[in-house]
C-alpha cells in the first residue's frame, strides 16, 4: 500500500502530487477505521465471554435451586403424609 501508483499526465488532467496525496490519506484514514473496528470486535468478543460465563454462573445457580426446591416439596409431601396418617390413628 505504500507504493504510490504513477497516473499519466494528459492535457487538462489532475495533478499528480494531488492524487498521490488523497489516495494516500484514503490509506491513512482506511487503516485507522480498520484498527478502530478490530478494537472494537476484541472489546464485544471479551463482552460476549463475559456474559457467556455469567449465563453458566446463573445456570448453575438455578439448577442448585432447582433441587432445592425439588427437596423442599418433597418434605412437604412427607409432611403432609405424616399428618395424614397421625389424623387417621386418632
Amino acid at each position: 500500500m505504500n507504493e504510490i501508483t504513477r497516473f499519466r499526465t494528459a492535457i487538462g488532467g489532475f495533478n499528480r502530487s494531488d492524487v498521490a496525496s488523497y489516495i494516500e490519506q484514503s490509506a491513512s484514514a482506511h487503516r485507522e477505521k480498520v484498527k478502530t473496528l478490530e478494537g472494537q470486535i476484541v472489546k464485544l468478543q471479551n463482552e460476549a465471554i463475559s456474559a457467556m460465563n455469567r449465563i453458566n454462573e446463573l445456570e448453575a445457580q438455578l439448577a442448585e435451586k432447582d433441587a432445592q426446591l425439588e427437596t423442599a416439596q418433597r418434605a412437604s409431601e412427607l409432611v403432609s403424609q405424616i399428618r395424614r396418617l397421625l389424623e387417621s390413628e386418632e
